[in-house]
This record gives C-alpha cells, sequence and structure tokens, in this order.
C-alpha cells in the first residue's frame, strides 16, 4: 500500500488557506493547516511531513526563514505568494 504524503499549508489568509487545504485533500494527500510560523513550527516539532506549503508573504513571519527551518526538518518547500 502507498504511503500517504503528508503536507502542512502555513497561510495567514483563511480563504487561500482553505482553498489549497481542500485541493490537496481531495487529490488524496494528509494535510495540516496553520496560519502562522508558530503553528507551523509546533506542527512540524510534532509530527513529521513531507511536503510544507508557505506563503512567504505571511505578516508576521518571514517565509523564507520558515522555508530553511522546514528543509532542515527534511521537508521538501513549496513558497507561495498572492496579491491579496
Amino acid at each position: 500500500m502507498p504511503r500517504i504524503c503528508k503536507v502542512i499549508v502555513a497561510e495567514a489568509h483563511d480563504g487561500v488557506r482553505g482553498v489549497v487545504g481542500d485541493a490537496l485533500t481531495a487529490a488524496g494527500y494528509d494535510v495540516r493547516l496553520v496560519s502562522n510560523g508558530r503553528e507551523m513550527r509546533d506542527t512540524l516539532a510534532a509530527a513529521p511531513c513531507d511536503v510544507v506549503v508557505i506563503d512567504v508573504a505571511m505578516q508576521a513571519d518571514d517565509g523564507f526563514e520558515l522555508a530553511k527551518e522546514a528543509a532542515k526538518c527534511g521537508a521538501s518547500v513549496i513558497l507561495t505568494t498572492a496579491d491579496h
């Protein structure tokens, strides 16, 4: 049986986080949604994941620094941003 890929979506905007999370869940991924860097760090510490999708423009956090932290934990990183 294939292993299900675990994904964290770190996005401050509820709507964007929900759309990305719904799309990944529908595609069969095990998705955890977080709204800031602290939650991302806590989630990574609690359970390793395969991929982290990070909004680089989160107001309270530096998305690039979060990406480095996620990569150190062994996760692949996808950086996103949008004009809200």
